[in-house]
């Protein structure tokens, strides 16, 4: 009986050593490919077979043997197009210090992998949870470095493709997933038969920006007036933001704000200088009153110049302008949208918001009476809410067109309006890395349900893709969740 029980032991001991083994030194470069057909009346036969390639989670911190073999194997596919859906950094705390040793080379690795991929009608990206810092302007070097190896970031962006008859249109949406404990909503609120935009208690910085996807062109040279009330100056900061890159997916804008430590109105660029000039309005805001704002910013001959006025509201405007301030560095901005900023305690709160362009055109004019009170404002973005973006993304795109999102985590297709969006491509889950038997995966995090934690699945009539990724998180392990790279065939539907 004893030696019995001892050979179970052992049996046991070698099975557990094995599955341990497994899962850390085999399972993680045990690389396959998924194939998938998708067909849709909307793809064009002449176009014949389009193959589309994804990846995803790379969490890279150095092109090895695994990330080679993904290169030679893709590029051996001959795809038409590749699409990556987020996390190419290892972890996102490689951002607490984006002029490190670490973070340079990891950088490099990232632009190295792509640029030794190939397809022969375009790569596109977007950005998961790990591609960004806690103060986003770092997350800037990332698609700095994307620019410059011509490889596009779909950071709430869109872009139309024609494929020998075929239409299709790819919409990129930004993942930062902020903690919602440290960030504001911004959301139409109603008081006194008055509407306007609010945001409560926030950690760090919050903002929402007016997307002007369809064409920023315009957005250059104007005057953005409008009005803001902040409940307690002491504790609570308030401002706006104009020549925003939002738009760009950058965090990078002037600002005209008020905070506890600078109870003045006055100038504050973020991602760039004022180099010279009077910042400061002197107006100092008090609580609960609304104060009118006018700012006038004018970009030419290589430098920036912006001036702005407050005052409290109820009381003459100022005939003179009172902060008066040039950007001229290599870092200033030319053109942009307009935003507000809010961070600290109390309740902020803006209305009455209006851009009107040198040559006397309305580029914006918002008082938020349209948008259903206790509802996110129409048209506005907060950049740690890139689902609000889809619709103005959608606005324009014909029926006809194959429309495909690449969104990093498959909850979008819970926060979104599918309509139109005839496929979603995403990652995020990593599979849930660990999949054990009848059971599945124990860490897999999705809001939807661990069923859509990998693989095809249809939501009324989206077709919804999730990719186990090439990397790992938390520990280096995979079990029954090998990596992966997904190879979809898209074609006209018989």
């Amino acid at each position: 009986m004893k030696r019995r029980s001892l050979i179970l032991f052992f049996a046991i001991l070698i099975a557990v050593i094995s599955m341990v083994f497994d899962a850390r030194f085999v399972e993680p470069y045990r690389l396959t490919v998924e194939r998938v057909e998708i067909s849709s009346p909307k793809l064009s036969r002449s176009s014949g077979d389009i193959i589309l390639v994804q990846l995803s989670d790379l969490h890279l911190k150095a092109v090895g043997d695994l990330e080679r073999r993904v290169i030679r194997q893709v590029n051996d596919l001959e795809p038409d197009l590749i699409v990556i859906t987020g996390d190419f950094f290892s972890r996102s705390t490689v951002f607490a210090k984006p002029l490190s040793q670490e973070f340079e080379q990891e950088l490099e690795h990232i632009a190295s992998f792509i640029s030794s991929l190939h397809a022969r009608r375009g790569i596109y990206l977007v950005r998961g949870n790990n591609d960004f810092s806690g103060d986003k302007e770092t997350s800037d070097v990332f698609l700095e470095k994307m620019s410059y190896i011509q490889v596009p970031v779909l950071t709430n962006m869109k872009r139309f493709l024609e494929i020998d008859g075929s239409s299709l249109c790819f919409l990129g949406v930004d993942d930062s997933q902020f903690d919602k404990s440290k960030v504001a909503d911004f959301w139409v609120e109603e008081s006194e038969g008055n509407r306007f935009l609010q945001s409560d208690y926030s950690r760090r910085n919050s903002y929402s920006h007016f997307c002007a996807i369809d064409d920023p062109s315009p957005w250059r040279n104007y005057c953005y007036s409008g009005r803001m009330r902040l409940s307690d100056p002491k504790t609570g900061s308030i401002g706006v933001t104009f020549y925003s890159q939002f738009y760009r997916g950058y965090d990078k804008f002037y600002r005209l704000r008020e905070t506890a430590a600078e109870p003045n109105f006055r100038f504050s660029p973020h991602g760039t200088n004022v180099t010279w000039g009077h910042r400061d309005t002197e107006i100092i805001p008090r609580a609960n009153i609304w104060y009118r704002f006018k700012i006038h910013v004018h970009s030419a001959d290589g430098e920036t110049e912006m001036r702005a006025k407050a005052w409290q509201e109820d009381t003459l405007e100022p005939e003179q302008w009172q902060a008066h301030s040039i950007d001229d560095s290599t870092t200033h901005i030319s053109q942009g949208t307009v935003g507000v900023w809010s961070s600290g305690g109390g309740q902020h709160q803006f209305d009455d918001l209006m851009v009107i362009s040198d040559e006397g055109d309305t580029l914006l004019s918002e008082d938020f009476t349209k948008t259903p009170v206790g509802g996110p404002p129409m048209n506005w973005v907060a950049y740690n809410y890139g689902h609000e973006a889809v619709p103005l993304l959608m606005r324009d795109v014909p029926n006809s067109c194959f429309t495909i999102l690449l969104a990093h985590s498959p909850d979008y297709a819970r926060w979104i309006d599918l309509r139109g969006i005839d496929l979603i491509l995403s990652g995020h889950t990593h599979g849930g890395q660990i999949r054990l038997p009848f059971v599945g995966s124990p860490i897999a995090k999705i809001a939807m349900g661990k069923k859509y934690a990998q693989g095809l699945h249809r939501i009324g009539q989206t077709w919804l893709y999730v990719n186990r990724g090439i990397g790992t998180i938390l520990l280096p392990i995979r079990f029954f969740c090998p990596p992966e790279i997904t190879v979809i065939k898209l074609k006209a539907e018989k």
